[in-house]
């Protein structure tokens, strides 16, 4: 598991700019726990692990603007 900043790339799709935190294995029942601080409105974080059929997934983390909820949007 990867916790990381995000940014676009050129075509303006996502990217991982700065890995802040890699976790060799997160088991179930286990937490992951991060203080982070979004400014404004954009995503500046998100997070990356490998399922349990080896495919690795990506989510940006965003913070909902109707109740202020984390939300996780999955992009490749």
């Amino acid at each position: 598991m990867k916790f990381f900043l995000l940014g676009y790339d050129e075509e303006g799709t996502w990217k991982s700019e700065e890995e802040l935190y890699t976790l060799s294995e997160l088991l179930p029942g286990m937490a992951f726990v991060a203080g982070v601080e979004f400014y404004g409105d954009m995503t500046g974080y998100g997070i990356s692990f490998t399922d349990e059929n080896g495919f690795e997934r990506s989510f940006a983390v965003h913070v909902s603007g109707r109740n202020g909820e984390l939300l996780l949007d999955e992009y490749e």
